[in-house]
């Protein structure tokens, strides 16, 4: 949320970590634990992601979107 308040309007912000640590991102931009995001997306979380993968999001009136997912 710090990053997100320090933006403006159509701003364009790069994350990059591991795989572990785009989990926890995961809980806390949706506000659930990856046990309930993986019930709700099997298509997506059954299997791990694969390392040197991508997404996007989109912040849209205090609610994050999965635009794209990992690949």
């Amino acid at each position: 949320q710090k990053i997100v308040d320090t933006c403006n309007d159509h701003d364009v912000v790069l994350i990059v970590s591991h795989r572990g640590y785009f989990y926890y991102m995961l809980e806390a931009l949706f506000g659930k634990d990856l046990d309930e995001l993986e019930r709700e997306n099997p298509d997506i979380l059954a299997t791990l992601i694969p390392n040197a993968s991508v997404a996007r999001f989109a912040y849209d009136n205090g609610k994050w979107i999965l635009e794209e997912l990992p690949k």
